[in-house]
């Protein structure tokens, strides 16, 4: 699966002998150091996911400095009291205000909270500005900093973190010259977009089984297969969906076989299963509007099936798989 900007993506791969699901490349903070200037990617957090501060939905993590001659150490590392943050209400007004016993801070956006924290310990020890100093022999044995951001309670679809300082490090050498060398910062305009809906599964397994050739050359056909699309939702909202495939015949809903599938001759035919029972084949590449009506859960129910391309046409036997994405996005 591919999360997009208020867009969440389900791909499937949809089989005639054996299913494996679409690779999903996981939505994953860049890792990066930036001297004196660090900023975080945009990412999203599905608002439906569980309230779990042990579960970063966002991390970066900035290597330490390189080795230099005199023996130095870490100091004045600031959490919550620099930059346009402090202006905009971060912990209610209060520098260094922690959420929790672990040490989670509020951001602007109810619901989300960060920590900076290297492999032993989480900053700060106290509640103060100006936290004490850490001694190391040399610089390249200071460990590395984490900054991850956390969801503490229900988030609003949309919200964005504020731009600015929420960190900084500074290193006092031997000779007591003081190097600023690291300054935890969020871009403007946001780091976190939040999305209103969660798919149960993101990469959802449908085997369409064995077939033969004569059931598929028969009047009725292969059964359909039964899947659907669990969405778990936080709040109202417009869902559009859109399935994207290759195929010749988009308005009758038949998906191409993926290249290399060794059975040719063959397409899927996608269908939207209504709850009286009733399907019509499913329009691919084009928007098709839904709404949960508040309700928590909103099922999307599709049917599948293996069929011949055409009735005249040549044929060869042997595994077959077809790719679906299934776009999903809010209003």
């Amino acid at each position: 699966m591919k999360i997009y900007l208020k867009t969440v993506t389900v791909c499937a791969i949809l089989m005639g002998s054996v299913l494996s699901s679409a690779a999903y490349a996981q939505c994953a903070l860049k890792p990066e150091w930036i001297e004196a200037a660090t900023r975080l990617p945009s990412i999203q957090i599905p608002a439906a996911i569980p309230v779990d501060s042990n579960t970063p939905v966002g991390r970066v993590i900035w290597r330490t400095p390189v080795p230099a001659p005199n023996p130095q150490f870490i100091t004045n590392i600031n959490i919550g009291c620099n930059g346009t943050m402090s202006a905009t209400g971060l912990n209610n007004g209060v520098p260094g205000e922690p959420l929790e016993p672990n040490q989670v801070y509020r951001t602007n956006v109810d619901g989300v909270g960060y920590r900076i924290l290297n492999s032993r310990h989480r900053f700060p020890f106290q509640i103060t500005r100006n936290l004490g100093s850490w001694r190391w022999p040399n610089t390249v044995e200071m460990e590395d900093l984490a900054f991850e951001l956390v969801k503490t309670g229900p988030i609003t679809f949309g919200a964005q973190i504020n731009g600015g300082v929420y960190g900084s490090a500074a290193i006092l050498t031997a000779d007591s010259q003081t190097l600023p060398v690291l300054a935890i910062s969020v871009a403007a305009g946001g780091a976190v977009k939040v999305l209103p809906c969660t798919p149960d599964n993101r990469n959802p397994t449908i085997p369409l089984g064995r077939v033969s050739t004569t059931v598929l050359e028969s009047a009725t056909g292969m059964s359909f297969r039964n899947f659907s699309v669990s969405l778990k939702c936080d709040q109202a909202v417009d869902i559009t969906v859109n399935v994207n495939a290759d195929s010749d015949a988009p308005a009758q809903g038949l998906i191409n076989a993926n290249q290399g599938s060794q059975a040719k001759g063959f397409v899927v035919e996608l269908r939207e299963h209504r709850a009286d029972g009733s399907s019509t084949p499913f329009v691919l590449n084009t928007d098709h509007q839904y709404s949960n009506n508040g309700r928590d859960d909103t099922v999307l129910s599709f049917r599948a099936r293996l069929k011949k391309k055409s009735a005249t046409g040549a044929i060869a036997l042997g595994d077959f798989s077809a790719l679906a994405t299934i776009q999903l996005s809010y209003e």
